[in-house]
């Protein structure tokens, strides 16, 4: 575990030294940037701490790939998607800044209240999908989070070291349905926080699958 924080560190360095921190433009101390997203040094210690949140087959995860594709006529100009990126909108929307026209919009799925987003073959999101209430806040120890008016973040896992876990809102006065759950076992979920950290402006990913 001490392996995986100090390595996760060094990626979070290295992608804050990636882009020119004048670049950034704050409105009320807020990063207009696109961000990328992981858990926080406040959140729960059985997951781990700086672990970023990557888009995965249409939902988001830790300690997973990031799957994307590349349309076949943009093989050249396809960015290398070495990060999972987001718009987060005043109007309280959120876009994952893909080259996708109008971006690839996040969601929570009304059935399962997984983390998702809208890939290319999806319309748009399903009936029922909270679309808005997602903003940037502060912690307790005035770190800026991400934070949706309707719930709680949770990271459910397999139960095992260093699974993979899927992100989910647990809605206030709502309890998680095990069926959609990882293994069926809420009993592996736990209560995160979900870190911002501002990225140069630019897309990330041609399309995130």
């Amino acid at each position: 575990m001490v392996y995986t924080r100090i390595a996760a560190i060094l990626t979070f360095l290295a992608v804050y030294l990636f882009a020119s921190v004048s670049s950034y433009i704050y409105v009320d101390g807020i990063a207009q940037n696109p961000v990328i997203i992981s858990t926080t040094d406040d959140s729960n210690d059985a997951i781990g701490e700086e672990l970023l949140i990557n888009a995965y087959n249409s939902t988001l995860w830790i300690n997973t790939p990031i799957t994307t594709e590349c349309g076949m006529f943009y093989q050249k100009l396809c960015p290398p998607a070495n990060f999972t990126a987001m718009y987060i909108n005043s109007d309280g929307t959120v876009a994952l800044t893909s080259m996708v026209p109008g971006g690839q919009q996040l969601y929570i799925d009304p059935l399962s209240s997984a983390l998702a987003y809208l890939t290319i073959r999806t319309a748009g999101p399903p009936v029922g999908a909270i679309t808005k209430g997602f903003k940037i806040g502060e912690n307790r120890v005035k770190r800026q989070v991400l934070i949706n008016d309707s719930g709680q973040w949770v990271a459910c896992g397999l139960g095992q070291t260093n699974s993979p876990y899927m992100i989910f809102l647990q809605q206030y006065g709502k309890t998680l349905d095990p069926k959609y759950l990882p293994n069926g076992n809420a009993n592996n979920c736990n209560v995160i926080q979900i870190a911002t950290m501002p990225v140069a402006d630019r897309a990330y990913a041609w399309a995130y699958s």
